[in-house]
């Protein structure tokens, strides 16, 4: 199976770079996670803080979900 995406340039040269660029926006959101994880599950927080890690986490993935990328 093959998948040719096609641009008019230079009109389209934004939408090119970030088609070329989607798996190291992956790799961006990825690591986003996993630090908001992090602070959650390993740092002594306090319960206020907590939350707003986990409400921020929720929020970033809502809208994700919100752009049809399942996480």
């Amino acid at each position: 199976m093959k998948a040719i995406l096609c641009f008019r340039l230079p009109q389209e040269q934004i939408e090119h770079n970030d088609a070329l660029k989607g798996s190291t926006y992956h790799c961006a959101i990825n690591d986003i996670m996993n630090v908001i994880r992090s602070k959650i599950k390993y740092q002594e927080n306090s319960k206020e803080v907590d939350a707003i890690y986990q409400d921020l986490r929720q929020d970033f993935i809502d809208i994700l979900q919100d752009y049809n990328i399942e996480w």
